[in-house]
């Protein structure tokens, strides 16, 4: 979690970024600002939209409460 504090303050928005958000929101789903940085990914690197649905429907199976 510390590094993603540092890229938070740096303010990076790159293909590790989105990586790194990846493995923050499996291991914890409510964490809103990775959402937040995972969605300036997205609309940065033009990320395929099927791939983040496939993800996301993932999420949500195991974890509901998140929205």
């Amino acid at each position: 979690m510390n590094y993603f504090r540092a890229i938070i303050l740096s303010n990076e928005i790159s293909d590790r970024v989105y990586r790194l958000t990846f493995n923050i929101i499996n291991y914890l789903p409510s964490n809103y600002n990775v959402w937040y940085i995972r969605r300036k990914c997205i609309n940065k690197l033009n990320i395929d939209a099927n791939e983040e649905i496939n993800f996301l429907n993932k999420i949500i199976d195991g974890n509901e409460k998140v929205y």
